[in-house]
């Protein structure tokens, strides 16, 4: 972070919205011009003013300074959208992955089954919305009323800065997720009567990624940091990890008819909320959710500039360095920061399974040895109390109501005028500017809703080795979100804090080798999946190598 100079100071806060990007990659110079930059206001005189007498009594009157807030058209600039949705972005389930249900059916003479896929799942660009995986979709950074209201606003490019040419450059940011660990699963097989019992181990990481010619042109803008320090930079800011445990999913079915040709079966299965953090920020940060945050008191920042020299100056960029933080941390722990399981539901769920031998059809000595299985579910989920953000709606009427949708020259007559409505306009502009970049954090209750999965696979099973390949669809219905506990603050907009509807499509498949011991049998197995469609969902692969003894 470089300090800037008195004047730049005061701008950059003022205009914080403008510079939301900045610190990450701040310049180490920048080449002042404030001559003719209003036709009616002069912001040097201005200072220069408040500079010549020394001994003037401090705190600064709000009058002087709520009029250069409204000259340089913050009022304007804060009625733009920031966040365009609070959302927590959808992420399947690992229990429900394809490649994670049984492999093989327990043999008669066994009656356990016991294994654990090493897996790991990745996920490149997850999705903001439907369709979208950019940034841009989320936070209005490419709105054309935002950009042009900030480029309406010529002084900051006395700053060195066009962030109407800047904040585009990240619009098409994404993020990543990783999750590395181990799906234990066992299983008890009687003679009609199956239980399983399955549920992961593992590593999880998200974290913002731009492309290296994204990366070129950012730092081309705002200029250039060493590896050493973006990474570390990135650790404290874009990167959410954790290890744990998480959900735990219970199946119990009966086989409907165990002797016909088609064996099916049909059972209840419930996802339990069992996930729990083991470790956390172990490469990344944490993000805490209930972070209470800064208000940017205009009126002390214009003092440290003006009455505490250089020092004051430090105070004031630090002060503003961590209100940027601040809001960079809240949109990571809106993002980043998921739990290892799902929030907190449980589930409860119907699946019916059947298994169709190819030889009913085909009359060949081959054919035995192919078999068709499929398995249809569909699951709800409970209600539960969960932490979600949420933006107000109607923020034009607020400005409305303290008198900003007027001329410029009649609110400035009126702050000149009467210094207690000045007090006001300057107190709402500073907690407008902190409720733009830090949404609120309440309590909620969740609906999520129904999803439904359908998985075939067709089967070729040797003596020692086998082989499989598969589609499955998954989908979930969107979420409804009630009881907010709001703590009285008025008009928020529910809506964009509920998550969409969303579905995927994958192909999977595996090759698997088997080894007879004494009473057991050994099974080996390599397995892989892929997302061939989505919406709403980011597509992702897994990869596993699982282990399993049947005794």
């Amino acid at each position: 972070m470089t300090f800037f100079s008195r004047k730049s100071i005061i701008v950059v806060f003022l205009l914080f919205a403008g510079l939301c990007n900045q610190p990450a990659y701040a310049q180490d110079d920048f080449n002042l011009s404030f001559s003719g930059e209003f036709d009616d206001f002069d912001e040097d005189a201005f200072l220069s003013e408040q500079e010549a007498d020394s001994s003037r009594a401090c705190p600064t009157p709000p009058a002087p300074i709520a009029a250069l807030a409204v000259q340089l058209g913050l009022d304007q600039l804060l009625q733009e959208n920031f966040y365009l949705g609070t959302y927590p972005l959808n992420a399947r389930s690992l229990l429900t992955l394809p490649i994670f249900l049984p492999l093989r059916d327990s043999a008669a003479c066994y009656g356990w089954t016991v294994g654990s896929h090493v897996f790991w799942n990745q996920t490149s660009s997850m999705f903001f919305t439907r369709k979208s995986s950019a940034l841009c979709s989320y936070l209005g950074i490419n709105e054309s009323g935002l950009l042009d209201k900030l480029g309406a606003i010529t002084i900051i490019e006395s700053l060195g800065i066009k962030p109407e040419r800047i904040l585009p450059l990240f619009k098409n940011m994404t993020i990543n997720e990783r999750r590395l660990g181990c799906m234990l699963h066992a299983q008890r097989q009687y003679e009609r009567l199956g239980i399983r019992i399955t549920t992961p181990v593992y590593y999880f990481e998200r974290n913002f990624f731009l492309t290296e010619q994204e990366k070129t042109a950012i730092e081309d803008a705002l200029g250039q940091t060493t590896d050493a320090e973006q990474m570390e930079f990135a650790r404290k800011h874009l990167i959410c990890d954790k290890i744990g445990l998480g959900d735990t999913r219970v199946v119990v079915d009966y086989k409907l008819c165990p002797d016909a040709l088609i064996n099916s079966a049909a059972g209840l299965f419930f996802t339990v909320p069992t996930a729990i953090p083991f470790a956390s920020g172990l490469l990344g940060s944490s993000f805490n959710r209930d972070c209470k945050p800064p208000v940017l008191n205009f009126v002390q920042l214009f003092d440290l500039v003006v009455c505490e020299g250089e020092q004051g100056i430090e105070k004031a960029q630090k002060i503003g360095e961590k209100f940027v933080l601040g809001a960079l941390d809240t949109f990571s722990a809106v993002v980043l920061n998921r739990p290892l399981g799902n929030y907190g539901h449980f589930g409860i769920g119907g699946q019916y399974t059947s298994q169709t031998p190819l030889h009913l059809f085909v009359k060949r000595p081959w054919a035995e040895q192919v078999i068709f299985k499929s398995r249809i579910s569909l699951e709800y989920f409970l209600p539960a109390m969960e932490k979600r953000f949420f933006i107000q709606c109607n923020k034009g009427a607020d400005f409305a109501a303290m008198g900003l949708d007027r001329p410029k020259e009649q609110i400035l007559a009126q702050i000149s005028s009467d210094p207690v409505y000045a007090e006001q306009v300057l107190a709402f502009l500073e907690k407008e500017l902190t409720e733009k970049f830090y949404p609120f954090p309440f309590q909620a209750k969740v609906w999520p809703g129904v999803a439904f999965q359908w998985t075939s696979k067709a089967c070729y099973e040797a003596n020692k080795w086998g082989i499989y390949l598969g589609t499955d669809t998954w989908a979930r219905t969107g979420e409804k979100i009630t009881c907010v506990k709001n703590q009285n603050v008025p008009n928020l907009t529910v809506s964009k804090a509920q998550q969409h509807f969303n579905y995927q499509s994958k192909m999977f498949g595996g090759l698997y080798y088997k080894m007879a011991r004494k009473n057991k049998d050994i099974t080996l197995s390599l397995n892989a999946d892929d997302t061939v469609i989505s919406s709403g969902i980011g597509q992702d692969f897994t990869v596993s190598l699982n282990l399993e003894i049947n005794f």
